[in-house]
């Protein structure tokens, strides 16, 4: 029975390396980054709400889809106030994100924006679950952006 459990530890592991997951312990940068300032003080923001797709390479097939159905969601809804925001967390310049969101994998992320700061956030975290339906991906997607527009 031991045995069975740490063979399928060991199957898991890189199967959820291989989709791009990262573990929470895992350090985001080797050196430490001077002069980046974080999301939430940027001074000239666009008021409304930002969509941000966080992601990092390898890029799977599910991280492909998760940009490509929120980019659509965000598209379908016209609305100038909604803009959508793909960021490399490879770059230097985009490390603050993980700290500042709590990112741990690929995410979306929504900012809503007033006056030029930032005055809410959502991390859509169950992107991953609804992956498998478009409609039920895009859905959620539109229902959270209503959500946080009220």
């Amino acid at each position: 029975m031991v045995r069975r459990i740490l063979l399928s530890g060991l199957l898991i592991i890189p199967a959820l390396l291989l989709m791009g997951f990262t573990f929470p312990w895992d350090k985001p940068e080797k050196t430490p980054v001077k002069n980046i300032v974080p999301v939430k003080s940027e001074v000239k923001m666009q008021d409304g709400i930002t969509v941000y797709y966080f992601y990092a390479k390898p890029r799977c097939v599910s991280c492909q889809k998760i940009e490509k159905f929120t980019q659509e969601a965000v598209n379908a809804l016209n609305n100038s106030k909604v803009i959508y925001k793909a960021v490399n967390l490879d770059e230097v310049n985009n490390k603050h994100y993980f700290k500042d969101y709590g990112l741990y994998t690929k995410s979306v992320v929504l900012s809503k924006i007033n006056a030029g700061k930032e005055i809410q956030s959502k991390n859509l975290d169950k992107i991953w679950t609804k992956l498998g339906n478009e409609g039920e991906f895009k859905q959620y997607i539109t229902k959270e952006i209503n959500k946080i527009m009220e």
